[in-house]
């Protein structure tokens, strides 16, 4: 403690001290004078120095600290509130970004989206990742995110004898839902009843092309239609469906035949061959297979 305080009442004696050798007769020569002069000027500054100037150092650093930390806490504080206070949305963002967010929504976990399979309530859903809230959110939210769900996703129809179970498909109320899909395949295992296959099928589809955004098709047939294309009540089914395969719009196309049952899966993929270059052939060269 003596190294770091200077004791004012020490300070006080010296300069009494030195009063006194002032008073007294004086036997030495001027220069101790002088020197007795300045040692007075140096206990006099001292003396009006702070008597705890180290602690009052620490005590001015600590306050330093403290403030620094008080406006940093307060800064943070402010902006906790500001961004809080603001509520996030969406539609804030820039286009591009909303996109991506919209294609990581809509995106199934599966690699095809069944339009012809009806949904139960003991199952799982056919369309998990269909946005039924967010569409439900406002007018523009529904606009932007309906077209990325059919845009982003493949999807898939199963032509039966009868296909009363996706005859929503073809309906006026589903053209616009229709026309947004990008990619679709087709496993035929039936051609309908009648001409459902020339007339209602084919004609939608083409539709999918030429309005709307349908670029990416794949077509699975059974083998044993493709050694009888060239004759009988097939060969108009075939036609349509091969002039369709063709449309110059189309960026992708497949061809698949093989042996399957009527209840297709995704592992029949395995037993199937590609046999799109008879789209390149013309007329009854298909018999060539």
């Amino acid at each position: 403690m003596s190294g770091l305080f200077v004791m004012k009442s020490d300070v006080q004696k010296s300069l009494a001290t030195l009063d006194k050798a002032s008073a007294a007769p004086r036997l030495g020569s001027q220069p101790s004078l002088v020197a007795s002069t300045l040692w007075r000027q140096q206990l006099e500054a001292l003396s009006k120095k702070p008597i705890l100037l180290p602690f009052f150092n620490f005590v001015s650093t600590l306050l330093i600290e403290i403030f620094c930390s008080w406006i940093s806490c307060t800064c943070k504080q402010h902006f906790y509130k500001s961004t809080m206070a603001k509520p996030f949305r969406i539609l804030d963002l820039p286009p591009e970004i909303r996109t991506k967010i919209y294609i990581l929504i809509c995106t199934s976990p599966t690699s095809y989206v069944s339009l012809s399979t009806v949904s139960s309530p003991f199952s799982e859903p056919i369309h998990p990742s269909y946005p039924h809230n967010l569409l439900l959110t406002n007018t523009q939210l529904y606009h932007e995110l309906r077209p990325v769900y059919f845009t982003c996703n493949t999807f898939s129809l199963t032509i039966r004898r009868r296909n009363d179970d996706w005859s929503y498909f073809l309906a006026p109320q589903f053209l616009d839902n229709r026309r947004q899909i990008h990619a679709l395949k087709i496993v035929v295992l039936r051609w309908g009843t009648k001409d459902f296959f020339c007339k209602n099928l084919i004609p939608a589809l083409e539709d999918c092309v030429l309005n709307g955004r349908l670029r990416d098709v794949e077509v699975v047939v059974k083998e044993g239609f493709l050694k009888a294309l060239g004759k009988g009540e097939w060969f108009e089914n075939w036609k349509r469906l091969s002039n369709l395969l063709r449309d110059p719009y189309l960026e992708r196309v497949r061809l698949l035949a093989g042996t399957f049952e009527e209840d297709y899966g995704e592992g029949i993929l395995e037993r199937t061959k590609d046999v799109t270059e008879l789209l390149k052939l013309e007329g009854n060269a298909v018999l060539a297979i």
